[in-house]
C-alpha cells in the first residue's frame, strides 16, 4: 500500500516521526495483503485479506479504534480492537459493516454520528443501534448513512442541513429511516449532504441459499445494480 500528501498526524503510515508531507508515494509500513482501504480527514484504515483491520493517523477522538484516545499521531498501522470481516467507511469517525450485516462505529461522536444513542466519543468499536442486514454504510462529516438489504436507507448524527433526509433538521443519536426512499443499492455521505443510487429489482432466486444476506456472496448475474459482464453464469 502506498500513500502521499499531508502527514501532520501520521496518516501516511510510513513511520516518519517528522510528519513531513510527501509529494510522491511512499510505502505504508508493515502492511501487506490489503483487500480494501479508506481515508478519513486525518486517519487511514485498511482491511486485510484475513479479515483484520488496521488504522493509523489522527487518533484524538478514538477513530483509529485501538482502545485509546488523545494520541494525536500514530505513525504506523495498528490493529483495531475486536473487529474483523468488514467493509469500511471513515471521516472523523469510522464505520464498519460486518459480514453479519451489523454496523460498528468508533471515533468522534459530537453529533451522534456513531449511532449508539449518545454523544460520547468511542475509542473501541461498538454496535450501531438497531442496524441489521446492512449492505453498505458511509461516514459523512458529522453524520452516517446506511442501506439495508431491503433497499431502505437509514441515517443518524448531525442534521443541521437536513442531511439525514428524515424531513427535519434535528440531530439523531440513533438510526432513523430516510423519508420516501426505497430500492437503494448504495449511498455516499458528504460533509453536509447525502446521495443514494437506486437499483434494479433483485432476482432473489440468485441469492446464495446459506449466506444470502450480502452482495459479496451473490452469484455473478445477480448484482444489486447494473454491471457489465462478459460471461454469464447460471444462478
Amino acid at each position: 500500500m502506498w500513500a502521499w500528501g499531508y502527514d501532520a498526524y501520521g496518516q501516511l503510515g510510513n513511520g516518519d516521526a517528522s510528519l513531513a508531507n510527501k509529494s510522491a508515494p511512499v510505502a505504508v509500513t508493515n502492511l501487506a495483503n490489503v483487500l480494501s482501504i479508506a481515508a478519513g480527514e486525518f486517519h487511514s484504515v485498511a482491511l486485510l485479506v484475513d479479515g483484520t483491520i488496521e488504522a493509523w493517523g489522527y487518533g484524538s477522538y478514538g477513530q483509529v479504534g485501538n482502545g485509546t484516545a488523545g494520541a494525536n499521531a500514530i505513525f504506523t498501522p495498528a490493529a483495531i480492537i475486536g473487529l474483523s470481516g468488514v467493509e469500511l467507511a471513515v471521516e472523523n469517525h469510522s464505520l464498519a459493516v460486518k459480514n453479519d450485516g451489523t454496523v460498528w462505529s468508533f471515533g468522534y461522536n459530537g453529533y451522534g454520528e456513531l449511532g449508539d444513542g449518545t454523544t460520547v466519543n468511542r475509542s473501541k468499536p461498538l454496535a450501531v443501534k438497531n442496524q441489521f442486514e446492512t449492505i453498505v454504510a458511509s461516514a459523512g462529516g458529522a453524520h452516517s448513512v446506511a442501506v439495508k438489504l431491503d433497499g431502505s436507507v437509514w441515517s443518524w448524527g448531525g442534521n443541521i442541513s437536513g442531511q439525514l433526509g428524515d424531513g427535519t433538521t434535528t440531530n439523531r443519536l440513533s438510526p432513523v429511516a430516510v423519508t420516501n426512499l426505497s430500492g437503494v443499492s448504495t449511498v455516499i455521505a458528504g460533509v453536509q449532504h447525502s446521495l443514494a443510487l437506486q437499483r434494479r429489482p433483485i432476482d432473489r432466486s440468485c441469492w446464495h441459499p446459506t449466506t444470502r444476506l450480502f452482495p459479496s456472496v451473490v452469484y455473478p448475474t445477480c448484482w444489486l445494480w447494473p454491471r457489465a459482464v462478459s460471461i454469464r453464469w447460471r444462478c
